[in-house]
């Protein structure tokens, strides 16, 4: 289905409140009358709904609803996977994307690309550029997994497009409680 038509049969079944980012049926359904809300809640964040026979994220929806394509990826500006609000949505590339992805559920260190070896009893730091798996390294301590982490992080200008990520958090708690340098 061309993007075009897509969008044109995207607003005959949809609503989207820009200010809000909800999504609601313009005409009853077997499951939801007009006027309801469009769409459910996944575990991780993320609004899920079903129009034309697939199920869509949301913020894929807003974009093609706004803007008649989605051709890109589209991240949350201030991270929260349920604000689907227009001014809560910006375009990216994967690799930007990636650069903004807040840590895992399963991540039992609490900073993204820093991961416990139980074998070898050792921190191991890694990163991902442009689709490159980079290992920094294993480590004795936290601490020098997160700063190998960070270290790249500055090298490769990850803050421009997250100024928040797990291991500079880390890095500014230490400087700012105890007065350590990375």
């Amino acid at each position: 289905m061309n993007t075009e038509l897509m969008q044109a049969r995207l607003k005959e079944l949809l609503d989207y409140d820009p200010d809000t980012g909800i999504f609601t049926w313009k005409k009853g359904r077997p499951k939801a009358k007009a006027g309801t809300v469009a769409g459910y809640v996944r575990a991780d964040g993320c609004v899920i709904v079903k129009a034309l026979g697939v199920k869509y994220f949301a913020h894929n929806l807003a974009f093609i609803y706004m803007k008649g394509d989605c051709n890109h990826e589209v991240y949350h500006i201030n991270k929260n996977r349920s604000d689907n609000r227009w001014a809560n949505l910006s375009e990216s590339d994967r690799s930007r994307s990636m650069r903004r992805a807040v840590a895992r559920i399963d991540n039992s260190s609490g900073v993204t690309g820093v991961t416990f070896d139980n074998e070898r009893k050792k921190w191991i730091a890694q990163i991902q550029i442009n689709g490159k798996h980079l290992h920094l390294g294993r480590h004795d301590e936290f601490h020098d997994a997160v700063i190998a982490r960070y270290n790249e992080e500055v090298k490769y200008n990850w803050h421009k497009d997250n100024n928040d990520t797990d291991a500079k958090r880390y890095v500014e708690s230490l400087t700012v409680n105890k007065n350590v340098q990375p």
